[in-house]
């Protein structure tokens, strides 16, 4: 039951957020990636308000988490970046192909 109440959460997601979460699981190693919500918009090719709409919605759904501030304080020469973790055994299997 648990799997199809999962599942119809992830049927929920648009499509711009699917694809930001199709992108979070080819680039992730281990459940988890590092990246800016500037540079995930670029890769997605969404605006960053995109990233962060679907980030909360994912992380509503249970299916992401992350710590905010990664980066280089001294220097400032990446800016900042986000932890996130991705939780595993979510969304349908049409969405873990490669």
């Amino acid at each position: 039951m648990e799997k199809d109440i999962k599942r119809q959460d992830s049927d929920s997601l648009t499509d711009s957020q699917k694809a930001i979460l199709k992108h979070y699981r080819a680039i992730a190693d281990d459940g988890k990636f590092f990246g800016s919500h500037k540079w995930i918009a670029k890769e997605v090719g969404v605006s960053v308000v995109t990233v962060k709409r679907a980030n909360e919605r994912l992380r509503e759904l249970g299916l992401l988490r992350w710590v905010s501030g990664f980066g280089n304080y001294k220097r400032r020469l990446r800016g900042t970046a986000n932890q996130y973790h991705l939780v595993e055994g979510i969304g349908s299997d049409e969405d873990r192909q490669q």
